[in-house]
């Protein structure tokens, strides 16, 4: 005889999350059947379906926790295989990790509070683009910017 409590217990959510998942491997899939399968003349066709389950995986794997961080290291990788010094277009870095403008300005803040830190090295924006260094004087350059910037905005606020 089945019980209650055995309903619950198959039934029952794990705890930590299934990590063996292979985001990749489901999007290749994802990708393949959107051009195996013939249009059914449906009302939404299989490459429109397939299309609509890898965006949202893509979304789903966009908003995951840990997603900044991912994406933060493939743009880090980017940097270093540049070199440092070495100024990168936002475009560039954009279409080469495959982030949309959004995930780039997580990115962006993840790779300023993080990775900086563990690296040793400055990330700026300099000169319409970006690069990481150690340079003290672009740090200082950057950094005046920055101030006078802020400073311009404070000055532009209505007083009391």
């Amino acid at each position: 005889m089945i019980t209650i409590d055995d309903l619950l217990e198959d039934a029952a959510l794990p705890i930590a999350p299934d990590t063996s998942f292979d985001v990749g491997a489901m999007l290749h899939r994802l990708a393949a059947d959107a051009h195996r399968r013939p249009d059914n003349g449906g009302e939404v066709g299989s490459t429109a379906q397939a299309g609509h389950r890898l965006s949202t995986v893509c979304r789903w794997m966009i908003n995951a926790p840990g997603a900044a961080q991912h994406i933060g290291e493939l743009a880090w990788n980017l940097f270093d295989e540049a070199g440092e010094d070495v100024l990168l277009p936002r475009e560039q870095i954009t279409e080469s990790i495959h982030a949309a403008d959004g995930q780039f300005e997580r990115t962006k803040g993840y790779i300023r509070d993080h990775m900086t830190m563990e690296k040793g090295k400055a990330f700026l924006a300099y000169r319409g683009g970006y690069m990481i260094t150690t340079d003290p004087g672009k740090i200082a350059e950057n950094a005046s910017l920055r101030m006078r910037r802020i400073n311009t905005e404070l000055a532009s606020c209505p007083g009391p």
